[in-house]
């Protein structure tokens, strides 16, 4: 999408949260897409610069970006309290990026962890603002959700 371009949004309904997910890390031989796993459930995978949106039900919400190649290797983590007609804006970026060593390491331990032992900064909340401005530069990819 080009910059300034609207970005395309879900149209609000009144019994549903809409949650958008976006990947705001550059792109990168080595990173395959993501796999975002919401509530335990396989909503699809996104890349750089892409997007999605899920209707949920208002709550707590799991979301978990995982390695689309290890699907059971957990990125990262987070729960967001969620209500029903309002919009949350996620954005994937890694903030701490890791030597070959610890990404091995990674690997072999992230495949085990539970998602509840994720403190991470890599999934952050944004306003309204910040996240259409990001999303008129990104690209809507499908979900699984509705």
């Amino acid at each position: 999408m080009s910059p300034g371009a609207k970005p395309r949004l879900a149209p609000l309904q009144d019994d549903k949260a809409i949650v958008y997910v976006m990947d705001d890390n550059s792109e990168s031989a080595l990173s395959p897409a993501l796999l975002l796993m919401i509530n335990g459930s396989e909503v699809g995978s996104i890349d750089s610069h892409k997007y999605t949106w899920s209707y949920l039900d208002r709550g707590q919400v799991r979301i978990n970006i995982n390695d689309s190649l290890i699907k059971k290797r957990k990125l990262s983590a987070t729960k967001l309290d969620v209500d029903a007609g309002k919009e949350y804006f996620i954005r994937y970026k890694v903030v701490n990026y890791k030597s070959d060593g610890q990404l091995v390491d990674d690997i072999f331990s992230g495949a085990s962890r539970h998602s509840d032992d994720f403190d991470s900064e890599d999934l952050q909340s944004l306003t309204e603002n910040e996240a259409k401005t990001l999303l008129s530069t990104f690209t809507l990819v499908g979900n699984k959700i509705n």
